[in-house]
């Protein structure tokens, strides 16, 4: 789930999951790729927004592999990273 955030005007991935069962078969980075691709293209955005909880180190370490950085921001307990074009 992704939109615009009429607060901030930056797009935000809010939601994206795989299934506990379907995790390190590298479906996750797969999709999230293509997702950002699409968001990209369709919303000609040149940078896109997601957070995780601190202690959710499997999406650290996916964001992390896609290309997302640190903001140094921190927005209800989330780790705020952002991915450029």
């Amino acid at each position: 789930m992704y939109c615009k955030d009429p607060d901030d005007q930056r797009y935000w991935i809010y939601v994206f999951m795989i299934d506990e069962h379907q995790q390190g078969h590298g479906y996750g980075k797969a999709g999230l790729i293509k997702l950002l691709e699409l968001i990209s293209q369709k919303h000609s955005c040149n940078e896109i927004m997601i957070g995780h909880k601190s202690d959710n180190l499997k999406a650290e370490y996916l964001y992390k592999s896609v290309g997302f950085k640190n903001t140094g921001e921190v927005i209800n307990d989330e780790i705020i990273k952002k991915y450029e074009f």
